[in-house]
């Protein structure tokens, strides 16, 4: 700061203070970062060396999207898409219904959009975003009802930005699906998955890779039964399942559990599986969960009604956040929400 007041009227103190932008943008300060570019660009802007400051200002003031929602939606529930944000004044929002089969979703990392080639659009919104401050990522959240079983791909195009996308493909089901391998074979459980209760006579179908493409292995499904169970798919080609159900068909994949033999044939074990509403978080957002609790043994599946768990909610340290006290209901099943205090580490 000395050295800028002492230099001011030089047009190379543009060098000073590109210095003192570099500084706090690599102790996140970016307001700082801002207030210096934007004074040093009004005051010098015939300094050969100037682009230096606008560098800088373009580098934290650049647009930025980012998508998150769910890859499966319950029927007549909102499809919620957690928006991330900066500098992005609107956003346009497409619903796509996606006629193609449903191996091509699993190459997640493919991000063209198979609503390209096979969707059909039912539904567009604009929404105007507000942007507090040009340096600043913002949240916001939107939900849109879905209606009808089936494949769907959202895609949201940042409006004044060309080419910056988010797109992935959801599904709407009713359907849930837990897998194990034990004692050398494969077992799989099919839920509803608002209320945990098993779905008889649901199919799980088996896909083998042929030529880096997922294909529909005919005549081995398996069917579940009365407790919502199913044993067989020990095919070692086998490599992702999904659960259908009449017109519920449009569940997403699922990668096969690894079989191994190993296994305490006299001992039954109760198994939770637990379930979040999103894969990432941001301190002060709700943690929705929910669980399914089932007991295994050698002959044997079953959920487990009417007991009482305590889940913990520790940060990236391992430190106890809070907990909460849940029971199952008749169909061994459960949910509640956690909130992420402000100020939590980043990490898992």
């Amino acid at each position: 700061l000395e050295l800028e007041k002492l230099y001011a009227r030089y047009d190379f103190c543009v060098e000073i203070l590109d210095e003192q932008a570099s500084f706090y943008k690599d102790n996140g300060i970016p307001k700082q970062v801002y207030d210096i570019c934007m004074k040093g660009i009004a005051k010098y802007p015939l300094y050969e060396r100037i682009g230096l400051l606008q560098n800088q200002l373009n580098e934290i003031t650049q647009s930025y999207l980012s998508v998150i929602a769910d890859n499966v939606v319950y029927p007549g529930k909102e499809l919620t898409l957690n928006i991330n944000y900066k500098n992005i004044k609107k956003v346009s929002i497409e619903i796509y219904q996606i006629k193609a089969p449903v191996s091509v979703y699993v190459n997640e990392w493919l991000r063209e959009g198979q609503y390209k080639k096979s969707g059909t659009l039912i539904g567009k919104r604009e929404i105007n975003l507000i942007n507090k401050f040009p340096y600043l990522n913002s949240d916001t959240v939107i939900r849109i009802p879905v209606n009808g079983l089936g494949n769907y791909e959202y895609v949201v195009h940042a409006g004044e930005v060309k080419d910056q996308v988010a797109n992935r493909q959801f599904s709407v089901s009713r359907l849930a699906s837990i897998s194990r391998a034990i004692d050398n074979q494969r077992e799989f459980l099919v839920v509803d998955r608002m209320t945990g209760k098993p779905i008889e006579n649901a199919q799980v179908n088996f896909y083998t890779r042929k030529n880096n493409a997922l294909v529909l292995t005919e005549n081995k499904s398996i069917i579940t039964d009365k407790q919502g169970l199913a044993v067989g798919g020990n095919d070692k080609d086998f490599v992702f399942y999904n659960v259908s159900k009449g017109d519920d068909t449009a569940l997403l994949m699922s990668s096969m559990p690894w079989i191994s033999s190993y296994r305490d044939a006299n001992k039954n074990t109760i198994q939770l599986s637990l379930f979040t509403d999103r894969s990432i978080y941001r301190p002060g957002q709700i943690v929705y969960f929910k669980g399914i609790a089932y007991e295994t043994g050698k002959d044997m599946q079953q959920v487990v009604p009417n007991k009482i768990y305590t889940l913990t909610f520790r940060d990236a340290n391992g430190k106890e956040v809070s907990n909460q006290k849940v029971k199952t209901n008749d169909f061994g099943s459960f949910n509640g929400e956690f909130t992420i205090p402000q100020g939590t580490l980043n990490g898992n």
